[in-house]
């Protein structure tokens, strides 16, 4: 939306500050005295390697994650071999858990499906951490400075690699290329492993143990042990130290939470969470003692696996986070990206282009990715996309061409999200699909009306889009389309006009800008057009709404009640709670848009 002045309209109230929620402990399992959990994997269940005290454990609980239960432990041995890590790997023809013995220096397999165990594979001394990726599996052999690179499928030693560092200890991934990075304790190294070989190192880390990666921002976390009582974060495009988070007591290991802006750092015998934006402290749960060996998030329900080897315990962490309101200001002297709680408080900065404007934030449907418009001095627009917290700006599409007003695909699977947008190639205004990790481009209509202001339906149950498009009159009316189909659907008939629409959450309905008998003001109608009622007056000049992707609240930008300008608003779907969030003299806000909660 292009600000502009208009008269002064009546006063407005302010949202009071509020309260939001905070990560909290959900559950708490005890296992067997002695168990002594290490490491955690994720599959059709929970698996947690029982490393037993004084390395005597010989095997791994299968747990029920909902409720939180445990179903049967599966033996690996009838002597002690001290189980470590723990992965979970979904071939193409069958699953399997493997499992990194300490004291019999090996790796087992296990059929996750009849909770049986399959044999083992000899690799090196006293290995750790495990992990599977991209077709390759990956053992830290602590005590031999090596990794030992697998075949997954069936599990099969391939190569030893012994430039990894010393004391190699935990891995974690990047889902999009494929990297996998590994702590080497010993020599205060990380080292970057691709396509089962040695990449890069990168020095200097002081004595890192737990790692976790961000790949929306491209951060990796490492937590510091011994005496830094620091988590180190790290760029690994640039290889510079981005951050040093202070933590007050040993770390041992972390997880970090894209879709939240949390991160997760297990000291022993609490969780300290942090913002990832600043690394300033959200809250400090209390858990067993021991916590030193096993974490793990579940992208999908929000929650974190947390092992307590000393106290024999898994306890569960739900992860949440209110959701982030994003605008475009000229606060600064340029449009630029920010972002606000849904009360108005905690306004940061995200985008600094003084030579650029920016437009149309919206945020993915994890949470973890902001897109936008970027217009370049030239004229031309072009898609970008960063993490919730403005780091790792992309662009997505390029040429002399206006690719304006994104919205997400409401498919979770980081891999396989989707941007639908409106591009002007010098002709028309038409529709396409973005495919984010692929960049391959689908046009969704060439018409010589000017289709504008898509939105995608996030229920699954609905799944199109709906948009603005004059190719019945002059004037623009809503319109619905199933992405990748030919054909669309009109749902208002408005001589005068029907723009900027929206979809509820459950896509029953929509909100939508429209010039009718009741002024030029935001209304609301079942998503075939019937029902339409006034929301929010012309009184205020209302316009760019965004409807909530859970719950009732509305976004909207008006008019300050004292000079005119432009303030992002809120208002409940059936028009009560109309209120100020922003409250900026002698300036514009505008462009509202959505970064889920949880």
């Amino acid at each position: 939306g292009t600000p502009t002045r208009t008269p002064t309209p009546t006063g407005l109230p302010t949202v009071p500050p509020q309260s939001w929620p905070t990560p909290r402990v959900l559950a708490s399992l005890a296992l067997p005295q002695g168990s002594h959990p290490h490491g955690l994997a994720l599959g059709s269940q929970l698996y947690a390697a029982l490393h037993g005290d004084e390395h005597s454990g010989r095997s791994v609980a299968f747990i029920n994650t909902d409720p939180l239960l445990l179903q049967t432990v599966v033996p690996l041995s009838d002597q002690p071999t001290g189980p470590n890590g723990v992965a979970w790997y979904a071939g193409a023809r069958r699953a399997y858990l493997v499992v990194a013995n300490r004291q019999t220096h090996d790796v087992s397999r296990l059929d996750p499906w009849i909770s049986t165990y399959e044999g083992a594979f000899p690799v090196g001394q006293m290995p750790n951490g495990v992990i599977v990726h991209y077709g390759l599996g990956y053992v830290a052999n602590f005590a031999s400075n090596s990794v030992t690179i697998f075949q997954p499928d069936p599990p099969t030693p391939i190569r030893t690699l012994g430039d990894v560092g010393g004391e190699p200890s935990l891995f974690t991934a990047d889902p999009l290329t494929g990297d996998v990075y590994l702590s080497a304790h010993g020599s205060n190294q990380i080292t970057r492993l691709r396509d089962g070989f040695t990449a890069q190192h990168f020095n200097g880390i002081a004595a890192p143990y737990g790692v976790s990666f961000d790949p929306a921002a491209r951060r990796l976390y490492i937590a510091n042990r011994g005496p830094a009582h620091t988590v180190t974060v790290l760029d690994v495009d640039s290889g510079a130290v981005a951050r040093t988070i202070p933590v007050g007591k040993e770390p041992y290991v972390l997880v970090v939470n894209p879709g939240t802006g949390h991160l997760f750092v297990a000291c022993g015998d609490e969780v300290k969470v942090y913002d990832t934006f600043d690394g300033a402290p959200v809250v400090s749960l209390p858990v067993p003692p021991g916590a030193e060996e096993g974490i793990l998030l579940d992208p999908v329900s929000g929650r974190v696996y947390v092992a307590s080897g000393e106290g024999d315990a898994i306890t569960v962490i739900q992860d949440a986070a209110p959701a982030q309101v994003l605008f475009v200001s000229v606060r600064d002297g340029n449009p630029e990206i920010y972002r606000m709680r849904p009360d108005g408080t905690g306004v940061v900065r995200l985008t600094f282009t003084p030579d650029f404007a920016e437009l149309d934030p919206t945020g993915s449907p994890d949470g973890s990715r902001i897109a936008f418009s970027r217009r370049q001095p030239d004229g031309s627009a072009h898609l970008w996309v960063m993490s919730r917290d403005g780091l790792n700006p992309r662009q997505l599409t390029s040429g002399d061409v206006q690719d304006l007003h994104p919205t997400w695909s409401g498919g979770m699977a980081y891999n396989d999200q989707a941007l639908a947008f409106a591009r002007w190639d010098g002709v028309q205004w038409d529709l396409y699909i973005l495919h984010v990790q692929t960049g391959l481009l689908d046009r969704q209509t060439n018409d010589a009306a000017a289709d504008l202001d898509p939105d995608w339906a996030w229920s699954l149950a609905v799944n199109k889009l709906v948009f603005q498009s004059n190719r019945i009159g002059p004037n623009a009316e809503i319109f619905t389309l199933t992405p990748y189909s030919a054909g669309s659907t009109r749902i208002t008939v408005n001589p005068s006009g029907d723009a900027q629409p929206s979809w509820s959450p459950t896509g029953d309905r929509i909100v939508f800008w429209g010039t009718r008998p009741a002024g030029q003001a935001l209304y609301t109608a079942r998503a075939d057009g019937s029902d339409i009622r006034l929301l929010v007056p012309q009184a205020l000049r209302p316009g760019d709404p965004a409807w909530a992707r859970s719950g009732e609240t509305i976004l909207f930008s008006g008019f300050r009640p004292d000079d005119g300008h432009s303030e992002i608003m809120r208002v409940q779907s059936d028009g009560t709670g109309l209120a100020l969030l922003t409250f900026n003299a002698a300036t514009f806000d505008y462009d509202p848009g959505w970064l889920v909660g949880r």
